[in-house]
């Protein structure tokens, strides 16, 4: 049996990368209190013509992020900007007009306040979505209702801040490590305003535990794999967000360090290594401390990417879906290069299956948004020989960052094949 893993992954912080150790705990701000000092991020949607992928990518350089995009080259796209990235298209002299001076407020008009629901997938009490502490206590629900099919959530590591991360297996024997049984991964919620990959993985949860013994599949892969659950990686941005906004619809992504210069944050999806992913000369991240997508000062310079540096080198991780929001795709490595990986047509063959239902686009980051990411846990997952190879996408739910409150059940559902379906491949599996 492998030992506990919330000991060593916390053991694991203070050694793996170098001389770092935990950060004196940095508060958060209060929960729900918007009118408690708390400045909250202005962030506009901008409209540009885009001529063509080469103009295109003068858009990109300014550092805004891809996800959030509408549109394509050869007519008007629509993009988040924070004031950084307005800034740098001014300086670019690319030409914009503002679409909406406010959507975080347009966003939150979509979302319908509700009572928090803890038995079974319900909603929660941010226009619909959970708030962290709930996320919590779904954890916790769970294990009181199937204390056989689902570990109690574990400590996997800590934020900025000194947050828990949690991390629950659901199986048939959820607290002994089954070398038999493949392991499955799902996270989500490591850009802090995509909550929606958040519900899906909770529904799918909730899922496999109330299927057991009912539905054949379900049933099957509770007895024949270790699925791991990861639902929020990124605990302060997504508390900062829930105190900005409390009903929902705050558009802050990334997590909440302190940078030194009166900036805040690090996009944790560019902050993987190993060093020549997360230095690639493609681009696709910034190296300015007030951008949505900067890097960070070094690979893994944050306690949240190495929590799941840390938990992958503990596990032999299969497949795992990295869950963002939005626009209904399903990406896969490599997004540092301008190729596609050694194993594409594994990749290619895993993404049409599960594009069947819901009919996502699948392919590249160049291939599907028309943009490099460098420094992407998909590709640290995948791309890392140092550790297990994990074949790791990233599925983009819905069209929005808070999709409307009604929309939350059927997004989740709209992506349950595809978990099904990525739990099934991650070991044998017969289709006639």
């Amino acid at each position: 049996m492998k030992a506990s893993f919330s000991v060593i992954a916390i053991l694991y912080l203070f050694s793996a990368h170098g001389s770092y150790a935990l950060p004196a705990l940095i508060p958060g701000p209060a929960s729900g209190s918007q009118a408690g000092g708390v400045e909250r991020p202005h962030y506009r949607r901008v409209k540009i013509f885009v001529p063509d992928r080469e103009f295109l990518g003068r858009v990109w350089s300014a550092g805004l992020d891809f996800e959030g995009t509408t549109g394509k080259p050869g007519g008007w796209m629509e993009f988040i900007a924070g004031p950084e990235e307005i800034g740098a298209l001014r300086e670019r002299g690319i030409p914009f007009e503002i679409a909406d001076e406010d959507p975080a407020s347009s966003l939150a008009g979509q979302l319908a306040p509700a009572p928090m629901d803890a038995l079974g997938f319900g909603t929660g009490s941010m226009g619909g979505y959970y708030t962290l502490a709930e996320v919590e206590a779904q954890l916790d629900s769970m294990k009181l209702a199937y204390p056989a099919l689902i570990t109690a959530k574990q400590a996997v590591g800590f934020s900025v801040a000194g947050r828990t991360i949690w991390g629950a297996k659901i199986s048939d024997n959820p607290d002994i490590a089954e070398a038999a049984e493949p392991e499955v991964l799902y996270t989500a919620l490591i850009h802090a305003r995509e909550p929606a990959g958040m519900m899906t993985v909770i529904y799918y949860m909730w899922w496999l535990l109330e299927h057991y013994g009912s539905d054949p599949r379900a049933t099957y892969l509770v007895d024949n794999r270790q699925i791991w659950f990861i639902p929020v990686i990124n605990a302060d941005g997504y508390v900062y967000n829930e105190s900005t906004n409390p009903s929902g619809g705050g558009l802050w992504r990334k997590n909440r360090r302190n940078n030194g210069n009166g900036t805040f944050g690090i996009d944790l999806n560019r902050n993987f290594g190993p060093d020549e992913m997360w230095n690639a000369p493609n681009g696709g991240s910034s190296t300015s401390t007030g951008s949505d997508t900067y890097r960070g000062p070094n690979p893994f310079s944050e306690p949240e990417t190495q929590t799941l540096d840390a938990f992958m080198r503990l596990h032999e991780i299969r497949t795992c879906l990295n869950y963002h929001t939005h626009g209904r795709l399903l990406i896969y490595p490599y997004g540092y290069l301008s190729a596609e990986s050694g194993d594409s047509l594994i990749y290619r063959e895993f993404a049409f299956d599960m594009a069947r239902t819901n009919r996502h686009a699948t392919g590249t980051d160049l291939q599907t948004v028309h943009y490099s990411t460098r420094g992407n846990s998909d590709d640290f997952m995948y791309g890392d020989t140092t550790k297990f190879r994990t074949y790791a996408m990233t599925p983009e739910v819905g069209s929005s960052f808070w999709p409307a409150s009604g929309l939350i059940l059927p997004l989740a559902v709209e992506n349950l094949e595809a978990n099904i379906h990525y739990s099934m491949v991650a070991g044998a599996m017969a289709v006639i």
